[in-house]
Formats: structure tokens, C-alpha cells, sequence
């Protein structure tokens, strides 16, 4: 397949006359190459894998569809090992999706290996262990800190989060951090504003902080963040959040408030993937960077990422 690329060349005004600057144009014919066979797939602890296979290019007939714009891959055979002992084939649920007929999950520390044969293409596949579960908790200090969010001063639940690094190699980790309110009330809409804030050097990367908190100085943060044990390599490693909570309507009925977290620990593959995909994301339509490569660990000819990590998980209710 070939895609135009139209190019704009402003030339210099010695050259040219102005009128004719933004009028220089010059299509491209590029040829995008043969279409390769795209897997996507995530094996974690807490679900039976789903593998998506597709194929590379969009697919401009759906390009609005909500489904995505891929392109759907001929029938294939999606055979996983454990261990290099075979758990049998794949089946196709819908369209370019596969799921095991047994509800399968992944074990952490067990080395993973998916081969896809379809017809046309030469045998893709990709190799990948379970890291281990690095159990994380979380408990309230007693401590409150005062924070501005949208709409003035509140006071700030201070939680402690705590994990011990795994000693003796790199670690990756993917922390996400979520509220969810509950309540009878909906009269009055949504109400119920729930901020966490924080000046852990994890949150410190990219477009991770939203923005300052007088007077502390701390930040409200996103609701995940991407890190390695650099800081903290084989110690116990313990973040500081605060949690605040702001009822728009004092006539609401005082509603429940919960927080989720859960950490993962990442392949050095997925931690690649999961960067690169997000720095190609923040970058999208800066013309003044260079295109982001994204990580790749299909072998045979393909692409995509196939992604191991070991989740960690829990919640508190949140007093205010």
C-alpha cells in the first residue's frame, strides 16, 4: 500500500514572491512495505489473557468506528507454552481476539511463549517471564495537610503506601492510583470533587504533575505513574499521598468515598512499551520532536507487545 504525503516548501523570499510562499506544494508517494502481523497482549496475575491480532495500517473504511481502526488478521493458530510445556491453542472470540477456552491465568515467575501462525505470513511469536508480586499496603498516618484544589483550601488525608524492592536487578513498576464515590444522592449531580496529591519523586516524570499546591508545595498527580528502583533499589520504599475531599452541595448526603491502588511490577519489556507509547502520546502533533519508535518485542517479522507484570492490589475507605 501507498500513502501521499503532502509536503509544504516555503521557500526564501529572495526566491519567491510572498504571495507564492505557502503555494509550493509537492506530493509523496511512500510505500508502507507488506503488512505485518500485529499482537498485542498482556499476561498479568489477576486475568486470563485476551491477545488482540491485527494487522499494521489503518483501516480507513472504519476509521470513525468505535471499534478502532485496525485491520482485522486472517484466522489464525495461537498456540502458548509454559515453561515450554504447551497449554494448547487459542481460540477466536471476536473478531482478531483470542482468549484460552479455560479462563487460563498467567503464574508469576513462569516464563510465557506465544507462536501465531496465520496464513500468508511467516510465524510470528515473543517470549516473556511473570515477574513476581511485590505485595504493596497502604494505611492512613493520622496526619492531614492543608491543599488548594479548584475551588479553595481543604483539608488533605495523608496515606502511606509501603513495598519492599526486589533485591539483586532492575525493577519496574507501575503504580495507579483511583477513587470511586459512592452514593444514594444523584439529585444534585456530581458533587463529590477527590484530589490526591503528592511530591514523590515517582510522580516526577513527563506531564505527571498537574500543578502546584500552595502552601506545601504539593502537586496533584495523575492517576498513574511509570518508575524504576533507581532511588530505592532492594530497600522499602515508602510514598506519601494525600487524599482530599470536597462536597460542592453541603446538603448532600456525605457520600463513600474509596481509594484503589494497585502496583504493578513490569517486565523490562513492558516498562519499554509502556514509556515509549506514552512519550509517542505526549508528543503526538509536536512538530518539533523527533517520531517516537515504539518498543517491539514480537519476533518473525511482526509487531506489537507482548507484556508480563505481577499486580499487587487494595483499597481504603477515605474519612474526611
Amino acid at each position: 500500500m501507498k500513502y501521499k504525503l503532502l509536503v509544504l516548501i516555503a521557500l526564501s523570499g529572495f526566491l519567491v514572491s510572498c504571495e507564492d510562499v505557502f503555494n509550493q506544494r509537492v506530493f509523496i508517494d511512500i510505500d508502507s512495505g507488506p503488512e505485518k502481523l500485529v499482537l498485542l497482549t498482556d499476561f498479568e496475575n489477576d486475568n486470563s489473557p485476551r491477545v488482540l491480532l491485527s494487522l499494521s495500517g489503518l483501516d480507513y473504511n472504519n476509521y470513525n468506528n468505535s471499534e478502532g481502526a485496525y485491520k482485522q488478521a486472517p484466522k489464525a493458530e495461537i498456540e502458548v507454552f509454559e515453561d515450554g510445556v504447551s497449554l494448547g491453542k487459542m481460540k477466536n472470540d471476536t473478531l482478531s481476539a483470542y482468549v484460552f477456552s479455560n479462563k487460563y491465568v498467567p503464574k508469576e515467575g513462569k516464563t510465557y511463549e506465544i507462536k501465531v501462525r496465520a496464513d500468508g505470513f511467516n510465524e510470528i511469536g515473543a517470549v516473556g517471564t511473570m515477574p513476581k508480586i511485590v505485595p504493596i499496603k497502604a494505611e492512613f498516618t493520622g496526619k492531614t495537610k492543608k491543599v488548594n484544589n479548584y475551588y479553595g483550601e481543604v483539608d488533605a488525608q495523608e496515606v502511606k503506601l509501603t513495598f519492599t524492592d526486589l533485591p539483586n536487578h532492575e525493577n519496574y513498576f507501575k503504580l495507579n492510583l483511583n477513587t470511586i464515590v459512592t452514593t444514594t444522592d444523584t439529585s444534585n449531580g456530581y458533587n463529590t470533587m477527590v484530589d490526591i496529591f503528592s511530591n514523590d519523586l515517582i510522580f516526577n516524570s513527563g506531564s505527571s504533575f498537574f500543578g502546584d499546591s500552595e502552601p506545601n508545595r504539593l502537586r496533584r498527580v495523575s492517576s498513574r505513574s511509570l518508575f524504576k528502583d533507581e532511588t530505592f533499589s532492594g530497600e522499602t520504599k515508602e510514598i506519601l499521598i494525600y487524599v482530599s475531599v470536597f462536597i460542592r452541595n453541603k446538603e448532600t448526603k456525605e457520600p463513600k468515598v474509596t481509594l484503589l491502588y494497585n502496583l504493578q511490577n513490569l517486565s523490562e519489556d513492558t516498562y519499554k512499551y509502556e514509556t515509549t507509547r506514552k512519550l509517542a502520546w505526549d508528543n503526538d502533533g509536536n512538530p518539533f520532536v523527533q517520531p517516537t519508535i515504539i518498543h517491539n518485542n514480537i519476533t518473525g517479522g511482526g509487531v506489537g507487545a507482548f507484556n508480563t507484570y505481577a499486580i499487587s492490589k487494595g483499597s481504603l475507605q477515605v474519612n474526611y
